[in-house]
């Protein structure tokens, strides 16, 4: 992951010079996946045995247990200190 990290700040340091961001008109946007992208749910289905249970799982998520991925909390926090924007996508109901 360090080595996206590297080439997203690259990339983004090349827009901010040159003026070229996405045609002046609104920072780059990169987008993140949810479960085991960003956040690791492993914990939960080592304590389920590998299974999802519903009702546990809506608390779960609810409770925001789940930690940050470190790799993507370092690329997101690489992209904003660069000027960039996220957006974060789920197939969580």
């Amino acid at each position: 992951t360090d080595k996206w990290t590297a080439h997203l700040v690259a990339l983004l340091d090349q827009l901010n010079a040159t003026g070229n961001n996405n045609n002046g008109s609104r920072p780059p946007l990169v987008v993140f996946d949810i479960d085991e992208t960003s956040l690791d749910n492993w914990p939960y289905f080592e304590a389920h045995d590998y299974a999802l249970d519903p009702p546990s799982w809506s608390v779960w998520q609810l409770n925001g247990s789940a930690a940050a991925l470190a790799g993507t909390l370092s690329l997101y926090r690489a992209l904003y200190a660069h000027g960039g924007r996220a957006a974060f996508i789920t197939g969580r109901s």
